[in-house]
C-alpha cells in the first residue's frame, strides 16, 4: 500500500511537471480557482450534511465533493488560457523563458500538493469511507502526524481563512491583468 505521504509528493512532482509545460499563467489562475473551490466545498459541508445530504452515506457525500473539487481541477487545466498572448520567443529570452517555465513548475507542483492535500483531508473528514481499499494511518504514525499539517487547516477557520481567500482572489483577478 502507498502511503498518503507519498501520494501527495507524487501529486505534486506529476503537476510541477505539468506546470513547467503550462507556464506560469495557466498555473496562477489554477491555483486561485482550487483554493476558491477548497473554501467553498469546506463552507457548505456542514449545510450539505445537515440538510440537503442528510440520508446519503459518507461514501457519497465524499464522492460528491471530490467530484467537484476534480472538476474545478479539470476545468482549470483544460486550455482555458488559450486568451492569454504568448509573445514571440527569440534568443534574448530564453535564459527568462527558463526561469518563468521554473515559476510555472513550481506552482504547478503546489497546485497538486494541494489538490492531493485536500482530497486526502475530504478522506480523513468523510472518515475513510472506502475502508478495504483505502484506510486510515495508524495512531501515531508519521502520516497520522501529516495530517495535522496539512494547508486545508488553514480554511476551516481563524484569521487565515480571509488571507487565504483574499490571496485566491487576487490570483484570479492577476490572471485576467496579465
Amino acid at each position: 500500500m502507498i502511503p498518503f505521504t507519498a501520494m501527495l509528493w507524487l501529486g505534486a512532482l506529476f503537476f510541477g511537471a505539468l506546470g513547467l509545460r503550462r507556464g506560469w499563467k495557466s498555473e496562477l489562475l489554477s491555483c486561485g480557482a482550487l483554493i476558491l473551490a477548497i473554501f467553498a466545498i469546506l463552507q457548505l459541508d456542514g449545510w450539505l450534511r445537515n440538510s440537503i445530504l442528510r440520508f446519503t452515506s459518507l461514501a457519497q457525500l465524499f464522492a460528491l465533493q471530490a467530484a467537484v473539487l476534480l472538476l474545478v481541477f479539470f476545468l482549470t487545466h483544460s486550455n482555458l488560457g488559450w486568451f492569454v498572448q504568448r509573445p514571440a520567443e527569440g534568443a534574448s529570452s530564453r535564459r527568462r523563458s527558463l526561469l518563468l517555465r521554473a515559476l510555472g513548475a513550481a506552482l504547478g507542483a503546489a497546485n497538486g500538493y494541494l489538490l492531493a492535500a485536500s482530497l486526502w483531508y475530504l478522506l480523513d473528514v468523510n472518515l475513510y469511507p472506502f475502508a478495504p481499499m483505502i484506510s486510515a494511518p495508524a495512531p501515531g504514525s508519521p502520516a497520522a502526524e501529516a495530517i495535522r499539517a496539512l494547508p486545508l487547516l488553514g480554511l476551516t477557520g481563524g484569521p487565515g481563512e480571509l488571507l487565504t481567500i483574499g490571496i485566491a482572489l487576487t490570483l484570479v483577478a492577476l490572471f485576467f491583468k496579465m
